[in-house]
């Protein structure tokens, strides 16, 4: 999987990864730690990427977002 891989080499760099499958696991590691980067699916088929990036800057103001896709059937702003 991609959020696997991703992981993997960021903590092949020295990053700390906290790969979350969706909203609420993020939720979960945005609660307790500060995250300074969110790399994420822009085009996940069960959650609206849009809401998650608000529900999680609203815990986090200064998050940076990065969004981005595997999926090439729908076209991502």
């Amino acid at each position: 999987m991609v959020r696997e891989t991703l992981s993997y080499a960021l903590e092949d760099d020295g990053f700390q990864a906290f790969p979350a499958a969706n909203r609420q696991e993020a939720v979960s590691h945005i609660g307790s730690r500060c995250i300074h980067v969110l790399l994420m699916d822009a085009n996940s088929r069960l959650e609206n990427a849009q809401e998650t990036i608000d529900c999680l800057t609203a815990l986090q103001p200064n998050l940076r977002v990065i969004a981005m896709t595997s999926r090439s059937e729908r076209e991502v702003a």
